[in-house]
């Protein structure tokens, strides 16, 4: 799941005149099969505050940075769909916006 371009990385806009002057959430939702109960790693990449959710829980939240910093999440799969939401939020920088994770299962 890589949305590391998620709203148009780098759109110029005028500050709050066209956002609201809140910033913006961001929610990616993703249904992963897994045929037995397991622990997989996930890489995860951000730079703006981020939390992630398996099945209800919550396995990941990290703050901003200057930059994207990538991480490695352990997470538990049921055996079945298992639901993954990650909600990112994003806050003005001047006079552009930006906002993108990638989120990639290792094996």
């Amino acid at each position: 799941l890589d949305l590391t371009y998620l709203a148009r990385h780098g759109t110029k806009i005028r500050g709050e005149i066209e956002l609201g002057g809140m910033g913006h959430a961001f929610l990616a939702r993703r249904v992963i099969t897994s045929p037995k109960a397991r622990r997989v790693i996930v890489q995860l990449s951000h730079d703006d505050p981020l939390r992630m959710r398996v099945n209800g829980r919550e396995i990941y939240r990290g703050g901003g940075s200057n930059g994207f910093v990538t991480h490695r999440v352990p997470v538990k799969l049921d055996a079945g769909d298992n639901e993954v939401i990650v909600q990112l939020t994003n806050f003005f920088n001047v006079n552009f916006n930006w906002a993108g994770f990638a989120l990639r299962l290792l094996e």
